[in-house]
């Protein structure tokens, strides 16, 4: 599939989003061979780009192990985006919070990783990082920019913190005709501020090349109301096509809904379709059961010359099982006593593209 038919009016592009948890400490083996089980079958299904979270060195040899992932995808490596996240600041590596104050996340290393089928890029590809600002309690953390050219080449970008990941170092310099951008973005309500910064570099990133006709946003958005997610209400929301989005109030497609009207909405949409704290329900090491609040943080944004023709979710469906076909597995701190494959579901989107990219 080259660049030119695949942004040919009519051609289609999957694109699949997974927080894999694999960096939690009681993360099993599992859970990380369903994890692998669950890839392959979106490779199968037709995916031409999968962004991972949370992804820790020795998830990711796994996944670069897989004879499918040799013969068929490209991925960034996660030791370049841990070194271009860096260290955490002083005083902090990760994030926690209870009443005995701030308190590091448990967990390994943990990296995002980009994944895009050979046939895509074709013969030539790259992709840019950049360092995100993160607080005092929060590992270090990095976003990735992925382009998309025109004669079926890319271009490494640089940045600050970005040496070449996959690097085609002669190749013209061409018009994009796809931009994404991912990221694993920093949680805990009361690190909003930070969240909003993070936000704001990443649409400033996307919007640099403003005459890629495809923009394309792949994340674990990590907010506690859909109100902090609105830098990103420009762009299209993929859950709007699925059957789980509720109707939106009278007037708001024109702008003339109450400011009542359109909170409440936002609060509906926040909870509808939820893709994290449903299926492990209780705060991880909290000292008290504290139970996590359902909502639909791992999200699928695109604007510009693509519609959404299909949403789905993975990885939540049924418990992990003890290999393709076994018995199910049990685990007390999962939802109704079984072991799932991460804590939150993976988003899957398929794209229509509707238009060309201007010369």
């Amino acid at each position: 599939m080259a660049a030119r038919q695949l942004l040919s009016p009519g051609a289609m592009l999957k694109v699949f989003s997974y927080n894999t948890w694999s960096s939690s400490p009681t993360h099993s083996p599992f859970q990380t061979h369903s994890l692998l089980r669950t890839l392959g079958h979106v490779s199968r299904d037709g995916a031409g780009v999968i962004a991972l979270q949370e992804v820790t060195p020795e998830l990711g040899a796994l996944v670069r192990a897989e004879d499918w992932v040799k013969r068929d995808w490209l991925i960034t490596s996660d030791k370049d985006y841990l070194n271009a996240a860096g260290e955490p600041p002083k005083g902090g590596h990760g994030t926690g919070s209870y009443r005995g104050g701030v308190k590091p996340k448990p967990g390994g290393k943990e990296a995002v990783m980009l994944m895009v089928k050979r046939s895509l890029v074709g013969q030539g590809s790259g992709v840019s990082i950049a360092r995100l600002p993160v607080p005092r309690d929060d590992r270090g953390r990095a976003l990735l920019t992925f382009d998309l050219h025109q004669n079926n080449k890319l271009i490494v970008r640089p940045s600050n913190h970005s040496p070449p990941l996959i690097s085609s170092p002669n190749s013209p310099r061409t018009h994009s005709q796809l931009r994404l951008c991912t990221s694993h973005f920093t949680a805990l309500p009361l690190n909003a501020p930070f969240r909003k910064r993070q936000y704001d570099q990443t649409i400033q990133a996307l919007l640099a090349h403003p005459r890629a006709p495809v923009h394309l946003i792949l994340a674990d958005t990590n907010a506690s109301v859909e109100h902090e997610l609105t830098p990103f209400h420009p762009f299209t929301d993929a859950f709007l096509v699925s059957p789980a989005c509720p109707p939106p109030p009278p007037g708001f497609s024109t702008g003339r809904a109450s400011a009542q009207d359109v909170r409440l909405y936002q609060e509906r949409l926040f909870a509808a379709g939820p893709t994290f704290g449903h299926l492990y329900p209780w705060v991880p090491g909290a000292p008290r059961k504290k139970p996590r609040k359902p909502r639909r943080i791992d999200r699928v944004w695109v604007n510009g010359a693509a519609e959404v023709v299909a949403y789905g979710e993975r990885g939540g469906q049924e418990p992990v099982r003890e290999s393709e076909g076994g018995g199910r597995m049990r685990d007390g701190e999962g939802r109704d006593g079984w072991m799932w494959e991460s804590d939150h579901v993976g988003v899957e989107v398929t794209l229509r593209i509707t238009g060309r990219a201007a010369p």
